[in-house]
């Protein structure tokens, strides 16, 4: 099943778990909205995404990358998109 971060109460034990069934020097790859994001920040407490009970957790480059390293996995790259407020991040499995 297809499981979306910003909803689970627990997304460090999702990517952990996640992180074990990758081989050696496999990929993830998470979407996420992004709290840095310039539309975000124009927004401010009004942006879309602050909506609990539904989005548990927010991310910007520096919680993805944390989330991914304390994993196992070695940050690769994370990105903002231009036409939404979304962060990519990449990482791989150590080989």
């Amino acid at each position: 099943s297809i499981k979306v971060i910003e909803h689970l109460p627990h997304p460090f034990q999702f990517v952990e778990i996640a992180a074990t069934v990758l081989a050696d020097g496999g990929r993830m790859l998470l979407e996420t909205p992004c709290t840095r994001h310039p539309l975000a920040r124009k927004a401010a407490k009004d942006w879309r995404y602050i909506c609990p009970p539904w989005h548990l957790s927010l991310f910007n480059e520096k919680s993805l990358g944390s989330l991914f390293e304390r994993a196992g996995l070695q940050l690769e790259q994370t990105w903002q998109h231009t036409h939404k407020a979304y962060i990519s991040g990449v990482a791989r499995k150590a080989t």
